[in-house]
């Protein structure tokens, strides 16, 4: 006897993608994600550049999950080397956890007191001058925010 999946509104059968679609969607699927990274990194590059500040880019955000779960072999290996901090690549350096506490202010002596982290998935601006971030703090609520407020949950 012949056993087929069927489907249940026509009662025809359907047909099972081959192992050869399977492995196109298996290795199509990271082409994809880091075409989707690199032009998302380009955009966002473009729009910090518009600002005028210097731009510092690093390929992964430190806060995707994939980074997240293999970042601490990484550093373990790149310290296992003892090389000083200034001497790690700027798109690695930026990645670690903390980064802030091994850097120093080096980044603000190189590039200025205002410079923008630039990933795929968001931009950071960094600011050092205490009077630009007096001005930030106390006119906080003048700035436009982009981040939706959530509303009052309305019982009836």
């Amino acid at each position: 006897m012949n056993s087929a999946i069927l489907d249940a509104a026509t009662l025809q059968p359907i047909q099972i993608p081959d192992r050869a679609m399977w492995l196109q969607l298996l290795l199509l699927s990271p082409l994809l994600y880091i075409a989707w990274n690199i032009i998302s990194l380009w955009r966002n590059i473009a729009k910090c550049r518009s600002m005028g500040v210097p731009v510092v880019w690093i390929p992964i955000d430190h806060r995707n999950f994939f980074w997240m779960l293999v970042q601490g072999y990484v550093w373990d290996f790149i310290d296992s080397y003892h090389r000083p901090w200034s001497s790690i690549p700027t798109y690695i350096r930026f990645t670690r956890p903390g980064w802030q506490f091994y850097d120093k202010g080096d980044t603000h002596v190189k590039l200025g007191p205002v410079w923008a982290l630039v990933t795929p998935a968001n931009t950071f601006i960094n600011v050092s001058d205490p009077k630009a971030i007096e001005a930030m703090v106390n006119h906080r609520k003048d700035s436009v925010s982009q981040v939706e407020q959530p509303k009052q949950l309305e019982i009836n």
